[in-house]
């Protein structure tokens, strides 16, 4: 299984497509379908991973999916590398099942592009700068931390090379 994250406008969904027409099985994030509604709350998402471990997910793409999303955008994600005490409980809980996700072959791509780019593309004109430049360090600290295989990629728009970089390096972790 491949994850494909990161903040609104990156280019998640393009990517998705264009690994789709490369044989990939495209998925819609948990968080969209109404079945799964659940998913945005932290017990939601605990659920929804324990489900999703007991099946076979080859050679699928998720346009997003509930780790990390969930959990940065709720503010679960430390601010830093170590953990405040208010953090070890969910933080420790996000961790474990990361772990099991790597384990089973779970890979990502974490897309990023200019603040200014992002900007632009976000449709909520009353997000500021500091805003997205908080979001955009969430998911690079994300990729610090986590022990998935993450591949990342910055770039104002995704194209056919990165796609076909991406499933080398995915085809390449299996």
């Amino acid at each position: 299984m491949l994850i494909v994250v990161g903040p609104d406008g990156t280019g998640k969904t393009t990517l998705v497509e264009m690994l789709a027409a490369r044989g990939m099985h495209p998925m819609r994030p948990p968080q969209a379908m109404p079945e799964h509604a659940a998913t945005r709350t932290l017990q939601g998402v605990l659920k929804y991973l324990h489900l999703t471990l007991m099946q076979s997910h080859r050679n699928e793409v998720w346009d997003r999916f509930p780790v990390p999303d969930h959990f940065i955008y709720a503010g679960i994600l430390p601010p830093t590398s170590t953990p405040r005490r208010d953090f070890a409980d969910a933080w420790g809980t996000l961790r474990s099942y990361e772990e099991v996700l790597a384990n089973v072959g779970v890979r990502a791509v974490v897309l990023d592009a200019p603040t200014e780019v992002l900007r632009e593309r976000w449709q909520d004109s009353e997000v500021g700068i500091e805003a997205l430049e908080e979001l955009q360090f969430r998911y690079y600290l994300w990729q610090q931390l986590t022990p998935i295989p993450v591949m990342r990629r910055e770039t104002a728009w995704v194209t056919e090379q990165d796609a076909e970089e991406v499933l080398q390096w995915y085809n390449s972790r299996l």
